[in-house]
């Protein structure tokens, strides 16, 4: 594989999945993220798991030769952050050796074999809508603090999303001694109905 992509494009992509990956963990192929041409060649896809919550993620790039690498997400990432330039080249060898070039600095990374990253597959839903992301990132910060931890009220361990009518959402964080409740007014309404709990996990 052969690309060359902006480092701010990179860097961003990487900051949405590096903490995906578990501080520890009896599989170390989930510490990596995979980094895989499109199949029209127009750009890049980054997987990312804990098993918990996936990542997948489309992202400018020129594609000189397509492909597929596998590498660890924490040391591309610290290595992207710390690049001088604004063009990062990225090569792999059928090795598994992954190189990035950035203005004058050349790095060697120890690739896995991409096969052995696990499958992940977002299916289409049949409930599905659109926010506004500043929308729902208020929503999380106004109520993320009451969200419970008890392992015992899983129930308590989410943002309770629930659609009360096509232009209103009201959002809930509770556990057994509070609750914080945020109300937003949409612009445009949305075609759905439903009531969901979002994991805490996930909303960080």
């Amino acid at each position: 594989m052969e690309i060359n992509i902006n480092k701010y494009i990179l860097l961003e992509a990487l900051q949405l999945v590096v903490n995906l990956s578990p501080k520890a963990t009896s599989e170390p192929i989930i510490n990596n993220v995979l980094i895989e041409t499109d199949e029209n060649g127009s750009g890049i896809q980054l997987k990312a798991t804990n098993y918990e919550n996936e990542f997948l993620g489309k992202f400018e790039a020129t594609v000189t030769s397509p492909g597929k690498i596998c590498v660890n997400t924490s040391k591309l990432y610290n290595l992207v952050r710390e690049f001088r330039g604004s063009e990062i080249s990225l090569t792999s060898t059928p090795q598994n050796w992954v190189f990035l070039y950035c203005e004058n600095s050349k790095v060697k990374l120890p690739g896995v074999d991409p096969e052995h990253f696990p499958v992940i597959e977002f299916k289409e839903l049949k409930n599905r809508f659109q926010l506004p992301g500043k929308l729902f990132v208020t929503a999380i910060d106004r109520t993320y603090f009451a969200i419970g931890d008890n392992e015992s009220r899983k129930n308590l361990m989410g943002l309770n999303l629930a659609i009360k009518s096509p232009t209103l959402i009201n959002w809930t964080g509770a556990d057994s001694f509070r609750i914080s409740q945020f109300m937003t007014e949409l612009e445009s309404p949305i075609e759905s109905d439903g009531n969901i709990i979002i994991p805490k996990k996930s909303l960080q």
